[in-house]
């Protein structure tokens, strides 16, 4: 018989008690500004971009399990500025500058990991350096850059053609934050060092616009953003009018932003990801030299649920139970008449299920059934409030 188990209630109300901190790891074995950064099979791969002696075709891995870096096969060629995401298994490189005139390209490969192998794939339609990737329903998105700040462009590997979308709303998403989450894409900040913008914004797929949220706390050029799941975006350093180390957390559900560990120096122009549960700063500009270099990892709690605090005991507005084929959560009356959502994330952060709830029926069962054995985290969201558990399913 199938036998599914929740950590104990005390690991509930203890999640935040944990300290916040950044490990520093290994640094990146060659100064790169601009790679592509990417979590790719469990790994971070950093690709391309410019270094002193101009543009780079070098393909770097850092495989957490033996804190070690090695080197890929190169990407076939060299690029200042360009971007790339991960999409269908596959790492998508593209666009940039030519290494000595920043004359905008139309290149586009993408790495099979298994032959480690780039091969090509339909050229950008539109030429463009200093542009911002991200996945979205099995597509790769290309946005903004020059010479065309406010274009959106998407690929689909599945008929090897691109295709044009709306023009984005502002010509401000260069250089911002730009996050895959819950099947869209969010942007943060972004725009020219010398006038930076606050503002947020979540793609509609459906109308092909992108509707604003509410601004960032502050003005942020070339911040780093990161899917923390579970609802959770990491947006970390940027500049305005100097570098920053703040790292801020917002939750896509209540629509705020909330402070979080700070990073160990101010930066901007690096990269964030999320790979084994744990958030990675590769690289950036800040002034000294090692920061260009360096790769950060965090794996706290605080950081990672968006939780600062112990729950006080006595507070927690339902109760758990766990049963052969999956985890009860019995609500309090008191909560009957508030919102409730459920998100269950893997180890990695990836969230696998989300569901909302029906407090009339009092409890609710989350199933096991399809998934592997492994720890999990279950959220409540009740109203702005949320609540995690964790449970380790084993058969």
């Amino acid at each position: 018989m199938e036998r599914v188990h929740l950590v104990i209630p005390a690991l509930l109300l203890h999640l935040g008690t944990v300290a916040q901190s950044w490990e520093t790891l290994p640094d990146v074995p060659i100064e790169l500004a601009f790679p592509v950064v990417v979590e790719f099979e469990g790994t971070i791969h950093v690709i391309g971009g410019g270094a002193p002696a101009g543009a780079y075709d070098i393909h770097l891995r850092y495989t957490p399990a033996t804190n070690q870096w090695d080197t890929l096969a190169p990407v076939p060629y060299r690029a200042q500025q360009p971007c790339g995401a991960v999409v269908g298994g596959k790492i998508h490189f593209c666009g940039g500058g030519y290494p000595n005139s920043g004359t905008p390209l139309d290149d586009h490969y993408y790495y099979d990991g298994t032959l480690d192998q780039w091969f090509p794939a339909a050229p950008l339609p539109f030429p463009t350096v200093i542009n911002e990737a991200a996945e979205m329903d099995g597509k790769l998105y290309v946005l903004s850059g020059q010479p065309n700040r406010t274009l959106c462009q998407y690929y689909d590997p599945a008929t090897d053609e691109w295709t044009p979308a709306n023009p984005l709303p502002d010509m401000d998403f260069w250089y911002g934050a730009i996050i895959s989450a819950r099947g869209t894409i969010y942007r943060f900040g972004g725009g020219g060092y010398i006038s930076p913008t606050s503002n947020s914004h979540v793609y509609d797929a459906s109308n092909d616009d992108w509707p604003g949220l509410p601004d960032m706390p502050g003005a942020l050029h070339a911040p780093a953003g990161a899917n923390l799941g579970d609802s959770l975006l990491c947006i970390a350093g940027g500049y305005f009018n100097a570098a920053t180390d703040a790292v801020w957390l917002y939750d896509i559900d209540a629509q705020t932003f909330s402070p979080s560990a700070l990073l160990p120096s101010a930066r901007s122009y690096h990269s964030l990801v999320v790979a084994g549960g744990c958030l990675y700063c590769v690289g950036g500009d800040g002034g000294d030299p090692s920061i260009g270099v360096s790769l950060l990892r965090n794996c706290s709690p605080s950081i990672l649920t968006g939780v600062p605090e112990a729950y006080p005991r006595g507070t927690v507005p339902f109760s758990t139970l766990y049963t052969p084929t999956g985890l009860d959560i019995q609500f309090k009356g008191s909560v009957a008449s508030q919102p409730i959502w459920i998100d269950v994330s893997d180890a990695t952060g990836k969230s696998i299920r989300s569901e909302g709830v029906s407090t009339s029926m009092g409890t609710r069962h989350v199933s096991a059934d399809h998934l592997a054995n492994g720890l999990y985290t279950v959220a409540v969201h009740i109203g702005s409030a949320r609540y995690l558990i964790k449970w380790m399913v084993q058969r």
